[in-house]
């Protein structure tokens, strides 16, 4: 695969890492350090909203809990985020 700005691309992955979001079927099989399925937008989304202690009434969809995160935790959330999300184990399926 070829980028324009190869280098640049590099230097910012190097420096900051990189996610990738995929649909659900890709992490079927995967697993985090604390040997649970990688949550999908809702299980996440209510996990956000109980451990950032967001108002529940809001009815906030995923998008919305964290840009409201960011506002005060971006630290906190973007920690959160990569513990969960750090695939541990697979099935080779």
């Amino acid at each position: 695969m070829e980028f324009e700005k190869e280098a640049l691309f590099k230097q910012l992955v190097s420096n900051s890492g990189m996610n990738l979001y995929l649909g659900a079927g890709f992490s079927a099989y995967a697993y985090n350090s604390d040997k649970e399925s990688l949550p999908l937008g809702n299980v996440i989304n209510e996990r956000l909203i109980e451990m950032f202690s967001l108002d529940k009434s809001r009815n906030f969809n995923l998008s919305k809990s964290c840009q409201k995160i960011k506002k005060d935790n971006k630290d906190a959330l973007n920690r959160v985020l990569k513990e969960i999300y750090m695939v541990k184990s697979y099935d080779d399926r």
